[in-house]
């Protein structure tokens, strides 16, 4: 009984699955839609296709990406990033602590990531700025 279950549930999901597949990309029927909406959509396509393509043939290495972002870090003396930000984390600390217990007056900034914080030093650095503006 279980046997006859089971081969009609796999039979059941093999012709399902064949007759899934059976229309077209909706994308495809919506263009000959619009083509026969407007006769003019085809050739203005082929002229911005072209536009593309020559586009490409005078960027053969396309657009250049910025370039990432490296983290800055406050200067400290002996403090020489090397781009791996873990690493350079790691130092930083180690130099601060080091400076800071050569010069206990000196106070040195903390490098932070957290964009909330960032959001909120800039939002209070600019009210700061208005203020001074205003007086």
């Amino acid at each position: 009984m279980k046997r006859l279950l089971l081969t009609t549930v796999t039979y059941l999901l093999f012709v399902g699955s064949m007759y899934s597949q059976v229309q077209r990309c909706g994308t495809t029927d919506y263009y000959e839609q619009r083509k026969k909406a407007d006769p003019t959509l085809e050739k203005r396509m082929n002229v911005q296709e072209q536009q593309v393509q020559q586009w490409i043939a005078k960027h053969p290495n396309g657009l250049k990406a910025a370039p990432v972002a490296q983290p800055t870090f406050p200067a400290l003396p002996g403090f020489k990033p090397t781009g791996d930000e873990a690493k350079d984390r790691a130092a930083y600390a180690e130099k601060k602590a080091l400076y800071l217990s050569q010069h206990p007056a000196k106070k040195v900034v903390t490098v932070t990531y957290d964009a909330e914080k960032i959001k909120a030093l800039r939002a209070q650095k600019m009210k700061a700025n208005s203020i001074l503006i205003s007086k």
